[in-house]
């Protein structure tokens, strides 16, 4: 399982770290899916595993149209370009939510014997769960009235990182865990 989770951090670093060139995408969040997916591979199996497999295989996917920037969104312009814009992130962001959601839950079951690591899993699955879902509903008011909120905009942007660190670390904490049936064999 260690393996898996080295794995996991890497790949989830992959996804949170953009590097681009103008519009070219040097960091490609498909290598970071490529790594989630291999992760995944290594857990023990359980149906949170599995849907999170389906959806890293969906995300990795539709980061392909990232790489020459083609998802970069363009504030100056009107019109349904940037409405377009704003369902497709809603919608990759709601999936993007669904994978990490059943990847926490799936940790959370090799824990199952640990209350207070499965308790800590728990607690931050809930955070995470009520934290993205907001940013995903104020994602549409933001680009409507930027001016208004765009300090709103920062400082959803810097706990957001932050929220995602904490993420890595939490899976990262996962590496020393032995899951229930190996413990057996």
């Amino acid at each position: 399982m260690e393996r898996g989770v080295k794995l996991l951090v890497w790949g989830l670093l992959f996804v949170l770290i953009d590097i681009r060139i103008v519009t070219l995408d040097l960091v490609h969040d498909g290598i970071g899916y490529i790594l989630l997916y291999k992760g995944l591979n290594e857990l023990p199996y359980s149906k949170w595993v599995s849907y999170a497999k389906g959806a890293a295989v969906i995300l990795g996917l539709l980061s392909i149209t990232e790489i020459f920037g083609f998802t970069t969104i363009n504030l100056n312009e009107t019109g349904q370009d940037v409405t377009w814009y704003v369902i497709i992130g809603g919608i990759v962001s709601i999936l993007s939510l669904f994978f990490h959601m059943n990847l926490l839950s799936a940790l959370q079951e090799t824990v199952q014997d640990e209350d207070e690591l499965q308790g800590s899993v728990s607690g931050f699955k809930t955070f995470y769960l009520i934290f993205n879902l907001i940013l995903i509903m104020a994602l549409p008011l933001i680009l409507i009235f930027n001016d208004i909120v765009s300090v709103f905009l920062f400082a959803a942007l810097i706990v957001g990182m932050i929220v995602e660190i904490v993420y890595i670390v939490k899976v990262n904490s996962f590496k020393g865990i032995v899951p229930p049936q190996d413990l057996a064999s």
